[in-house]
């Protein structure tokens, strides 16, 4: 599940909670992930890049725009921004937020149609300082028309446990004598886990003479499953990685974790890192996108496509102090529960509707 779409989940169901009448619409159809609150309603769409497909589209969610008369209408996701820029065109939609999720959405053209169209919308956001950086540079958006807003995560739920840690070791038939990497995120080019792949095995060669016993668990899936499989026997370290494939606990894989791996070429502002922050995992990634604001000093950063250095941090990890470890781990923590508990995250997108709704900004 993406985590773009988790998220609007997320908030949807905060919204309900406090009162709100939420209307979710889903382009893609079949949504593997949905709000938990059954006040809402959720409306899918199996939209196709059929221009007969996308006007009936059309015409349904204007029905459903004009009969649920919304006071605002926030969309995520390249798609969908533009998709409800069109909408409000033949809706009454009184006022419209597009977010993005990351400093990569696309291409030219797509930065062209986000320019061309600007004028539809009160307000771009996007998750991180990078991200929101990169739209202005790039011409999607003026200077004065977006703003950085976080993803939220529930930090109740990612939290640390030892009996989780016990519980998935012994899943895995190992106990705290092995030390447990965990990756989470979609089998894609954007998370660039062949980076991650091949640090691993120089981090396995290393470790050749050593009484350490490193094991890697990945928790995903997607279109470049087989090809990782494949690479992992080439590089002869597929008989220490547990592809986990879709997992809905994530939270306890983390407690479970030494060390978090992420190797993305491009990212937004990753969940997946505010989430293993908020379960006092030490955090390994590459530099890209939010990270570096999230992570602050909690951990280690190197450099996107390059494996040397990613495998370098990895030895590096292993020959920290448990003391250092430790601080490390109770600061992300403690960083993640006051940046990016979502409560929080979803006040802030209430007041932010109110200020556009009654004109007070944008």
């Amino acid at each position: 599940m993406g985590g773009a779409e988790r998220q609007v989940c997320d908030l949807s169901d905060e919204y309900a909670k406090k009162g709100y009448d939420v209307l979710l619409i889903s382009l893609t159809g079949q949504s593997k992930v949905l709000p938990k609150n059954k006040s809402i309603k959720v409306v899918e769409f199996n939209i196709s890049k059929s221009p007969i497909v996308v006007f009936c589209a059309l015409l349904k969610s204007r029905t459903l725009i004009n009969n649920f008369k919304p006071d605002i209408v926030h969309s995520h996701m390249y798609h969908a921004n533009i998709f409800s820029r069109m909408l409000k065109l033949c809706s009454k939609i009184p006022f419209l937020i597009n977010t993005a999720h990351s400093n990569n959405e696309g291409g030219r053209l797509r930065m062209l149609s986000y320019r061309y169209t600007d004028f539809l919308t009160n307000l771009t956001t996007n998750v991180s300082i990078d991200a929101t950086e990169a739209f202005i540079i790039n011409g999607a958006v003026k200077k004065d028309k977006i703003i950085t807003v976080v993803n939220g995560i529930d930090t109740e739920r990612f939290q640390y446990s030892n009996e989780y840690r016990c519980e998935k070791r012994e899943q895995l038939g190992f106990g705290d004598d092995v030390i447990f990497y965990v990756a989470v995120g979609r089998l894609c080019e954007a998370k660039d886990y062949s980076n991650m792949f091949k640090a691993f095995s120089l981090l396995i060669k290393k470790l050749d003479n050593s009484t350490i016993i490193p094991r890697l668990g990945v928790i995903g899936v997607g279109e470049l499953s087989d090809e990782l499989e494949i690479l992992a026997k080439e590089l002869r370290i597929i008989d220490y990685i547990q592809f986990l494939g879709l997992q809905n606990d994530v939270e306890k894989w983390l407690s479970a974790a030494d060390f978090y791996l992420m190797s993305s070429a491009w990212e937004g502002l990753p969940l997946a890192i505010a989430e293993a922050m908020s379960c006092k995992c030490f955090i390994i990634s590459t530099d890209c996108g939010g990270v570096k604001e999230m992570l602050g000093d909690n951990g280690l950063l190197v450099p996107p496509k390059n494996h040397t250095s990613f495998a370098q941090a990895m030895i590096d990890g292993l020959n920290f102090t448990p003391e250092f470890i430790s601080s490390c781990k109770i600061n992300a923590r403690n960083s993640a529960v006051s940046k990016y508990s979502l409560p929080k995250i979803a006040s802030k997108w209430l007041i932010l509707y109110n200020d556009i709704i009654t004109q007070k900004k944008y």
